[in-house]
């Protein structure tokens, strides 16, 4: 991960919006976060440990006290952070759980969290959780990892170094990711302790087993079982024997009962039992037949009662009929002569209804005539109304009109400022022109120089060659040859050979040089150039000419102190028209964004002046049409009463209206009601005159006398279904007792009595020889079961503990193994996370020593430190000068400080080796530089240096001065009653 972009927001004590652009400090490597205790320091890495996971980098802090105490209700507390990761770019952008203002309700309103991700400003990502895993998976590490590699936050920095093995195992544990070896111990001593316990409960089951079989007259199979640890071998054994034994009494047992079933079967008890139940049944039915026929008169007068009760439930309708139509005609009269008194009431009040209806036309006028004086008077307050709000918004308008004049005058000034800064900047510009030109003529002089000592040395060889050569052609000649030169035979005076060799090779290989000189030399001369004519003047003609230069340069010092005093006199013609520390924003040093708003203010400016010069006529207009003197409270007055005077008017006119014709109505219905129940009169009395005829024709049709003697009878219909249910139970009654008589004489015709008492002594002698045999049988079977089932869970037991065993025997040796019962008391976890912390150490080791002039190096104890503990992961220093081991605790402040950010740089260094998606690019300290003297501090400073060579970025927070005078790149918290401010100073 390397961070490029960190922006704060309403952020613990950062109050406003803070940046950090951390692509400035690539350069350099390592940069400094200084400021005093409680500046909010650490807050930073708070802020990029809260962006990636969400949570602070230190555990004492909640998500809703993240939110500035210094910032507004109203404003939102988040982070923005922007980092690269395996070639993509990621921008995160969280804001905690707080409390904020809302307008809708008026007041602070809990506003749950939120996150977003950006990767390569494409995918967008949101939700907590999702952000979350995708970020773990793209750093490869999760927050505690991060807090032990990354970022080293106060008070866990020395964790590593000084803890025993027990915490650095739980470090490293969450380093690595060992949580899967030790849940793999874990679940192997578990799985031994069950195979374990397996066995245990096989022997228990094994002893409950053998105590619950059957062994009475077998002694050795009593004491097999009596034992503690039975042998299963042994039981089955004679398990076996015994159920051989009792299958053998069990088969002469069956025999026997077979034998007894037999002859009690042939005794046939059932059969005359039965036999002598049915002579006994047959003479009690003829009993009962005897006296059926002693009720034969009582029977015939109950049948002519139940006649007669069925001949007057049967033309009861007809008396209903007579009975409802008697009502319905008496209610009918009733009503007809209710509702003639309502007619005869309901008159005189008609009449003086009809009466006032008669006068609606007078109240209707009346109530006009009011609307009419009313909308007149409204019309005019309307008109008043508008001339106060046309005073008002012409008094609004010119202030308009003043405050415009003083932002165009302010935009003036700030067009003037921003002309004042680009000349500034020329003059800037200029000045760095003028040290650059200074450098190429440096530059082109040194080149000038090269290409001179080049030319000489190509010169002098050019001449030692053409020696070189001369010699060569005369050390050929021979007498009488032509010479290859001249031609001559004769040879007086050959050249002499050369005393310094030239070769072709060294002759070009000095070309060459000359030729790269002179072409350093013309591009130099070329660059310098260009740069004079940059300046403009006759000046760039000479480019060794430092005169142009010093004028210009005295020309733009003075340009400079002029722009100076009039920037000053702009600034307080600025602070004279508005606060200065609201004007030094960016877009307030924008010319373009000036001059735009300057021509929008213009139109602006003009629009208003229109809108004021309208609305003074519209003025003059309304003053013209309002001559007549009349207040806006009399008019209001006036209204009011005319109003509630039109509305009396008209509801009264109402209230007539309706009474007249709810009236009519009522008089109306209550006609047709009357002219409905006197034809509904007439047809109910020939109704009830026809039901009266019907009836009395079937009382006379019935055999009743009259309308007393049905009455009478239908009084006791209540008894007419129990009269007629007995009847028919005792004709059931008779049939039956009759059908079974007959069949029991059939049945028993030929057949006499059976001698019960002798067949039943016989059969009582044989069931008590038959029960002593099943009881035997029985005990037989249930001795049988027992062990046949005791057999087979022993013969199971046997095969399961054989199994146990064998798996225990390996289980169990591994899983003490693996958990550290083993002479070096060391776990596999333990083991493994060792030869993690070998390799760094390994890596400490070398910053260890770079840091302390090769005095310490760490060393990982052998061997136990007790009987009773688990070891492995504890720390010795080697002191050089004294060539022993030394615990870690006998280190000064110091020396401690310097061992601990060896052991946390190794420690990152093998997590980024071992876990190839882990690039650790970036470490942040927060821990004490301050116990460091002068000469550590720099050797420290010297190995966190060392760390730009792998293009990493270390941030440091500390307060030391020495630092501050180390490192160039420096982020300066300001701590005020308004809350932190973030400085970058270079």
């Amino acid at each position: 991960m390397k961070p490029k972009y960190l922006e704060l927001n309403a952020f613990g004590p950062f109050a406003q919006k803070e940046e950090i652009d951390f692509s400035r400090f690539e350069q350099d490597g390592v940069f400094l976060l200084s400021g005093p205790t409680g500046a909010g320091k650490t807050t930073i890495f708070d802020a990029i440990s809260f962006a990636l996971y969400g949570v602070p980098s230190g555990d004492g802090r909640e998500s809703l006290s993240l939110k500035s105490q210094y910032s507004p209700d109203e404003e939102t507390c988040y982070v923005r952070y922007r980092f690269e990761a395996g070639g993509h770019e990621y921008e995160v952008h969280r804001a905690p759980k707080q409390s904020r203002y809302s307008k809708r309700i008026k007041g602070l309103r809990l506003v749950p969290e939120s996150a977003e991700l950006t990767i390569d400003q494409k995918e967008v990502l949101t939700g907590n959780q999702n952000v979350n895993e995708r970020l773990v998976e793209v750093l490869g590490i999760d927050r505690e990892q991060f807090r032990q590699i990354v970022m080293l936050a106060q008070g866990d920095f020395m964790r590593l170094l000084s803890s025993d093995s027990k915490d650095k195992e739980k470090i490293l544990r969450r380093v690595f990711s060992t949580e899967c070896l030790y849940r793999f111990t874990e679940r192997l001593r578990e799985y031994a302790l069950d195979i374990r316990r397996r066995q245990e409960d096989n022997l228990r089951l094994l002893q409950s087993v053998a105590r619950s079989l059957s062994c009475e007259n077998n002694p050795a199979l009593q004491e097999a079982c009596a034992q503690e640890f039975p042998d299963a071998g042994r039981l089955l054994e004679l398990l076996e024997r015994q159920i051989e034994a009792d299958e053998g009494l069990l088969a002469g047992c069956d025999e026997r009962l077979g034998s007894l079933a037999a002859r009690l079967a042939a005794l046939d008890l059932p059969g005359a039992r039965e036999l002598c139940e049915r002579f006994s049944r047959r003479g009690e039915l003829e009993q009962k037949m005897q006296e059926f026929l002693s009720e034969e008169p009582r029977l015939k007068k109950a049948h002519q009662e139940l006649s007669r009760l069925q001949r007057a439930v049967a033309i009861a309708g007809e008396r209903v009929a007579c009975e409802q139509t008697a009502v319905q005609l008496e209610k009918a009269r009733r009503s007809r002569e209710e509702y003639a008194g309502q007619l005869q009431g309901l008159s005189p009040a008609f009449q003086e209804a009809e009466l006032q209806y008669g006068q609606l036309e007078t109240l209707r006028a009346r109530q006009q005539e009011c609307e009419e004086r009313r909308l007149t008077l409204q019309e005019r307050l309307s008109g008043l109304e508008r001339l106060d709000a046309l005073h008002l918004s012409c008094a609004q308008l010119e202030g308009r009109l003043k405050e415009a004049d003083r932002r165009r005058e302010l935009l003036e000034l700030l067009l003037h400022r921003c002309e004042l800064d680009e000349a500034k900047a020329a003059i800037v510009r200029g000045q760095e022109l003028c040290l650059s030109l200074r450098e190429a003529q440096k530059k082109y002089q040194s080149a000038k120089e090269r290409f001179a000592h080049a030319d000489r040395e190509y010169k002098m060889g050019y001449e030692a060659f053409l020696d070189s050569q001369t010699g060569l052609l005369a050390a050929t000649l021979l007498p009488g040859s032509p010479c290859p030169v001249c031609g001559s035979l004769s040879h007086p005076a050959p050249a002499p050979a050369a005393q310094t060799d030239v070769s072709q090779e060294a002759l070009e290989l000095l070309r060459l040089r000359r030729e790269e000189s002179l072409s350093a030399a013309k591009e130099a001369q070329v660059a310098l150039q260009a740069g004079l004519a940059g300046l403009g003047g006759e000046e760039a003609q000479d480019p060794m000419s430092l005169l142009p230069l010093e004028q210009k340069e005295q020309s733009l010092e003075e340009s400079a102190a002029a722009l100076q005093r009039e920037q000053e006199v702009l600034a307080a013609s600025i602070a004279a028209l508005f606060d200065p520390g609201k004007l030094d924003g960016s877009a307030c040093r924008d010319r373009e964004a000036l001059s735009r708003r300057r021509e929008e203010l213009t139109k602006e400016r003009s629009g208003l002046a229109a809108r004021l010069e309208t609305a003074r006529g519209e003025v003059q207009e309304l003053e013209a049409r309002l001559s007549v003197p009349l207040s806006k409270e009399e008019a209001q007055r006036q209204i009011a009463a005319l109003t509630v005077e039109a509305t009396a008017l008209r509801e009264e006119a109402q209230a007539i209206t309706k009474r007249y014709l709810e009236l009519g109505s009522q008089k109306k219905s209550l006609g047709e009601l009357l002219d409905s129940l006197s034809a509904q009169l007439e047809t109910l009395q020939k109704e009830e005159a026809a039901c009266r005829e019907r009836y009395h024709s079937a009382l006379e049709q019935n055999g009743f006398s009259g309308e007393e003697e049905h009455a009478r009878c239908l009084a006791r219909r209540g008894e007419l279904d129990a009269l007629r249910a007995s009847l028919q139970s005792s004709q059931r009654q008779r049939d039956e007792t009759a059908a079974q008589y007959r069949l029991l004489c059939d049945q028993l015709e030929g057949k006499t009595p059976p001698d019960l008492a002798a067949l039943q002594e016989a059969a009582g002698a044989l069931r008590a020889q038959q029960q002593e045999q099943a009881g035997e049988r029985d005990r037989l079977l249930s001795r049988l079961s027992l062990n046949r089932a005791g057999r087979e869970e022993i013969v199971r037991i046997a095969g399961s503990s054989g199994r146990l065993d064998a798996q225990y025997l390996d289980a169990g040796a591994l899983g003490a193994l693996a958990s550290g019962n083993n002479p070096q008391k060391l776990t596999f976890e333990r083991y493994v996370l060792g030869r993690y912390f070998d390799d760094i150490l390994s890596v400490a080791n070398l910053r260890l020593r770079q840091m302390t002039a090769d005095r310490y190096a760490f060393r990982r104890r052998e061997g136990r430190s007790s009987y009773i503990s688990n070891t492995g992961l504890q720390i010795d220093i080697l002191d050089a000068y004294t060539g022993k081991l030394r615990a870690v605790g006998t280190l000064s402040g110091g020396e401690s400080f310097k061992a601990s950010l060896a052991l946390a740089l190794g420690l990152a260094d093998v997590v980024s080796h071992y876990n190839g998606r882990v690039n650790i690019s970036t470490i942040f300290i927060d821990e004490g530089f301050g116990t460091l003297d002068a000469q550590s501090l720099e050797s420290a400073m010297e190995a966190l240096l060392s760390l730009r060579e792998g293009g990493r970025l270390v941030g440091i927070i500390s307060h030391v001065p020495e630092l501050q005078t180390m490192i160039a790149q420096k982020i300066s918290v300001i701590p005020s009653p308004q809350g932190s401010t973030l400085k970058i100073l270079s």
